[in-house]
C-alpha cells in the first residue's frame, strides 16, 4: 500500500471459509506521508498461502451454529456511495476528510452492508438457459 512501508500485512483477526479456505480481515489506518486513505481488506486464502503467512497466529473469529463465512453481510457499493454522499452532503465545510472518514466511515459502511452471504445465497436466481 504505502511506499513507506506502512501498509506492511497485518491482519486483525481470522475465520473459515468454504472449501477449507481463510479470510483474514486487515484494517489499515492510512499514512499522510505517503498520502494513501484508510482501507479494509479481506484477504481470501487456501491452506498453503495460510500456512505461509502464518495465519494460524492470528485470532479466530468464530460464528456459533453456521460456518463463518456465511454471517459475512455483503456491502452494495452504491449504497456505501450514496450514504457517503448524503452525509458528506449534511456536514459539508464542518470536517476535512480524514474527519470525516473517522467520525462516518464506519457508521456509513454498516448502513451500506445488506444481506449475509447465506441470504443472498439462499436467493432465487435467474436461469441462465
Amino acid at each position: 500500500m504505502g511506499q513507506c512501508g506502512c501498509g506492511d500485512f497485518d491482519g486483525l483477526v481470522r475465520f473459515a471459509g468454504p472449501d477449507g479456505t481463510t479470510y483474514v480481515l486487515e484494517v489499515y489506518p492510512g499514512c499522510r506521508d505517503c498520502d494513501t486513505g484508510v482501507m479494509v481488506t479481506i484477504y481470501k486464502m487456501d491452506q498453503q498461502e495460510a500456512v505461509s503467512w502464518r495465519i494460524e497466529e492470528l485470532p479466530e473469529w468464530k460464528f456459533e451454529g453456521r460456518p463463518a463465512w456465511e454471517n459475512v453481510r455483503i456491502v452494495d457499493h452504491r449504497r456505501l456511495q450514496a450514504r457517503l454522499d448524503a452525509d458528506h452532503a449534511e456536514h459539508a465545510g464542518e470536517y476535512e476528510i480524514d474527519g470525516f472518514i473517522h467520525d462516518f466511515a464506519a457508521e456509513s459502511l454498516r448502513n451500506a452492508c445488506g444481506e449475509t452471504v447465506d441470504e443472498w445465497r439462499r436467493q432465487p436466481r435467474a436461469s441462465s438457459d
